[in-house]
């Protein structure tokens, strides 16, 4: 997570699922989200298939 404002955050993660075939997807996914009124919001998200999940560190 990176914080961009004092009420603004980045957050950056990986996800895996299994196809109805059986095949494997992973995918990157980026979202900023925004507190408001002590609630935080989605205001973007984005999901970008990737090839395989990256080596975890």
């Amino acid at each position: 997570m990176i914080m961009i404002s004092d009420d603004a955050v980045l957050l950056t993660y990986d996800s895996e699922s299994t196809q109805g075939d059986g095949a494997r997807r992973y995918v990157l996914r980026s979202s900023i989200w925004k507190r408001h009124d002590d609630r935080w919001q989605l205001l973007f998200h984005q999901g970008t298939v990737k090839e395989r999940a990256r080596a975890s560190s």
